[in-house]
Protein backbone atom coordinates (compact mmCIF):
# COMPACT_ATOMS: atom_id res chain seq x y z
CA UNK A 1 0.00 0.00 0.00
CA UNK A 2 1.29 3.31 -0.96
CA UNK A 3 1.22 6.82 1.20
CA UNK A 4 -1.93 8.61 0.64
CA UNK A 5 -3.89 5.61 -0.19
CA UNK A 6 -6.52 4.67 2.90
CA UNK A 7 -5.03 1.46 4.61
CA UNK A 8 -8.40 0.26 5.60
CA UNK A 9 -9.48 -0.14 1.92
CA UNK A 10 -6.42 -2.60 0.60
CA UNK A 11 -4.38 -2.23 -2.34
CA UNK A 12 -4.48 -3.37 -5.97
CA UNK A 13 -1.37 -5.31 -6.65
CA UNK A 14 -0.09 -6.20 -10.31
CA UNK A 15 1.90 -10.05 -10.94
CA UNK A 16 1.73 -11.88 -14.10
CA UNK A 17 0.15 -15.17 -14.33
CA UNK A 18 0.61 -17.48 -17.37
CA UNK A 19 2.61 -14.80 -19.12
CA UNK A 20 -0.33 -11.93 -18.66
CA UNK A 21 -0.56 -9.28 -16.33
CA UNK A 22 -3.38 -9.62 -13.93
CA UNK A 23 -4.05 -6.89 -11.18
CA UNK A 24 -6.02 -8.40 -7.89
CA UNK A 25 -7.27 -6.36 -4.51
CA UNK A 26 -5.66 -7.22 -1.38
CA UNK A 27 -7.87 -6.29 1.34
CA UNK A 28 -6.05 -4.72 4.37
CA UNK A 29 -5.61 -7.04 7.33
CA UNK A 30 -8.14 -7.67 10.11
CA UNK A 31 -9.15 -6.82 12.27
CA UNK A 32 -9.24 -2.92 10.73
CA UNK A 33 -7.17 -0.44 13.48
CA UNK A 34 -8.63 1.72 15.00
CA UNK A 35 -11.87 -0.22 15.51
CA UNK A 36 -15.09 1.64 13.43
CA UNK A 37 -17.62 3.01 15.36
CA UNK A 38 -20.71 0.87 15.55
CA UNK A 39 -22.84 2.62 18.22
CA UNK A 40 -24.39 5.19 15.62
CA UNK A 41 -25.33 2.40 13.17
CA UNK A 42 -27.08 0.20 15.93
CA UNK A 43 -28.98 2.50 16.84
CA UNK A 44 -30.59 3.11 13.64
CA UNK A 45 -30.75 -0.33 12.85
CA UNK A 46 -33.14 -1.07 16.10
CA UNK A 47 -35.37 1.78 14.50
CA UNK A 48 -35.22 -0.42 11.16
CA UNK A 49 -36.00 -3.12 13.36
CA UNK A 50 -39.06 -1.82 14.61
CA UNK A 51 -40.56 0.01 12.13
CA UNK A 52 -40.27 -3.26 10.02
CA UNK A 53 -42.13 -5.03 12.94
CA UNK A 54 -44.91 -2.33 13.24
CA UNK A 55 -45.29 -2.91 9.31
CA UNK A 56 -45.53 -6.66 9.90
CA UNK A 57 -48.29 -5.93 12.44
CA UNK A 58 -50.37 -3.54 9.96
CA UNK A 59 -50.55 -6.69 7.81
CA UNK A 60 -52.40 -8.77 9.82
CA UNK A 61 -55.68 -6.35 9.97
CA UNK A 62 -55.45 -5.69 6.18
CA UNK A 63 -58.24 -6.82 4.14
CA UNK A 64 -56.26 -7.09 1.24
CA UNK A 65 -52.70 -7.66 1.71
CA UNK A 66 -52.16 -7.67 -2.29
CA UNK A 67 -53.93 -4.78 -2.35
CA UNK A 68 -51.76 -3.13 -0.30
CA UNK A 69 -48.57 -3.91 -1.94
Amino acid sequence: MTDGQNQRLGAYVETSASGERVRADVPAPLPPKPAPELGWFMRVYERAIAAVGRLDGVTTILPSTPLFL
